[in-house]
């Protein structure tokens, strides 16, 4: 449940945007800079609605360190094998992103094999989504959302020729990669976890892929017939 169902938001939200429209002719006329800093904490709601809704030029929210040790101990980063140094196939690629600007953050290693096709054999994530009221609910989210992801981001693309789910392009069960959750603890109020690992994912799957094979893939899903037209390119 988001803030703007507490009681009290809306009000709140208005004296903000009351605020910067006042201030805004002052700003114009004297071609000055206004900085108005707004109640609450830790997600700032407030800041993004009350900005919205007083059209001002720049938003910015509350942020909390977060750091990539976590994933990169997890996942062997440090050990990997660099590019160029191999020529088995084997890439690894990391990303990492905050849902929606406001939600959790959510790192990211993958591990593919380009052959044939690309094959995606590991996934290692790091989530830091606030207090984890229930850990077990969040690592099952989490482990959800970058499946499907990965489905996404190897095979899916609809098109007006499909019959139905017998000839739709889907990860199989058998094509499943292997995914390791961890939780961050904080003390921080809940984010929720509800697809936080979807952006990452895909971006570390074709992270990955430009490690493996050196060439960058701009274009969902990562078919062998886009992969060979993007070395083509690179030739």
């Amino acid at each position: 449940c988001h803030n703007d169902r507490s009681f009290g938001f809306d009000s709140a939200v208005a004296v903000v945007a009351e605020a910067l429209d006042r201030l805004e002719t002052t700003a114009r006329s004297h071609g000055r800079v206004m900085i108005v800093e707004t109640m609450g904490r830790y997600a700032g709601w407030i800041a993004l609605e009350g900005g919205m809704a007083g059209a001002a030029d720049v938003i910015l929210l509350p942020e909390r360190p977060y750091s990539l040790d976590a994933v990169a101990r997890q996942s062997g980063w440090a050990q990997r094998p660099r590019a160029g140094l191999r020529d088995d196939g084997i890439g690894h690629g990391l990303a990492y992103a905050r849902y929606k600007n406001t939600g959790a953050w959510c790192a990211v290693v993958a591990r593919v094999h380009a052959g044939a096709t690309l094959r995606v054999q590991q996934l290692t994530i790091a989530v830091d989504v606030g207090q984890p009221v229930n850990p077990d609910g969040v690592v099952q989210q989490i482990e959800g959302g970058a499946i499907q992801a990965t489905s996404w981001a190897l095979l899916e693309s609809a098109r007006a020729a499909h019959d139905g789910w017998a000839d739709y392009p889907i990860l199989r069960f058998s094509e499943v990669p292997a995914v390791d959750v961890t939780v961050l603890p904080s003390a921080h109020p809940s984010l929720g976890a509800g697809e936080a690992a979807l952006g990452p994912t895909a971006a570390a799957i074709a992270n990955a892929l430009f490690d493996a094979l050196g060439v960058r893939v701009r274009d969902l899903p990562l078919t062998p017939e886009r992969i060979v037209a993007a070395m083509d390119t690179d030739q």
